[in-house]
């Protein structure tokens, strides 16, 4: 166990360093302004002899947070699941591509879905692509009122094109083995405003 007097000494360095961070620090704190009486404030961890606040000054004002700012344009805008089956393969990150062998960055989320399956739409918007490519197969990219778009790749049909208006959960296709796949499934792409892939998971609104 501390002595008093020890445990008295370690309060009153730990009032010292405090005072001259204050001071550093450009504030308005004077040495008159913590005095004896503040040492009742802190107490010592018997075991690591660590000092720490135990109360409040009488003057102490209580610190406030400045909340995290979110982009207007995300705030309430999650996307819903494209597919009623929301078994996920394969998620958005770093992985060998299973064709290639190549280690890149898969920029989307597969989720398990046999051929046929109905894709719908993520979040209610305009089709702006709506075509047969050789890695993606026959895909479909959305575009949001919130400038981001949805990718809906591997399908095995359509059921919009160029140009149509969609709402949310609209079937826009079905899903399928187009492309560069290794077996059905749909891959879920979300892009930003400067179309950078985002892991489509932070915006996704799980639903029952």
């Amino acid at each position: 166990m501390r002595s008093t007097t020890e445990k008295n000494n370690l309060k009153t360095a730990f009032l010292f360093m405090l005072l001259t961070v204050f001071i550093s620090c450009n504030t308005t704190l004077k040495a008159n302004d913590i005095n004896a009486t503040d040492l009742d404030n802190f107490e010592i961890n018997e075991n690591t002899g660590i000092a720490f606040i135990s109360g409040k000054a009488e003057n102490e004002v209580e610190p406030t947070e400045t909340p995290l700012e979110v982009p207007q344009i995300i705030q309430n805008n999650f996307f819903s699941y494209p597919l009623q089956t929301q078994t996920i393969t394969s998620y958005f990150g770093n992985r060998r591509d299973p064709i290639s062998g190549i280690r890149r960055l898969h920029d989307g989320i597969d989720f398990s879905a046999p051929v046929g399956e109905t894709v719908m739409a993520a979040m209610d918007g305009i089709v702006s692509v709506a075509v047969y490519h050789r890695e993606h197969g026959n895909y479909i990219v959305i575009d949001h009122s919130n400038g981001y778009k949805t990718l809906y790749s591997h399908l095995s049909s359509f059921s919009v094109k160029q140009g149509d208006t969609v709402e949310r959960g609209q079937k826009i296709g079905e899903s399928g083995n187009t492309g560069n796949s290794t077996g059905p499934h749909l891959h879920f792409g979300v892009y930003d405003t400067d179309d950078t892939p985002i892991n489509p998971l932070e915006l996704l609104k799980y639903e029952d």
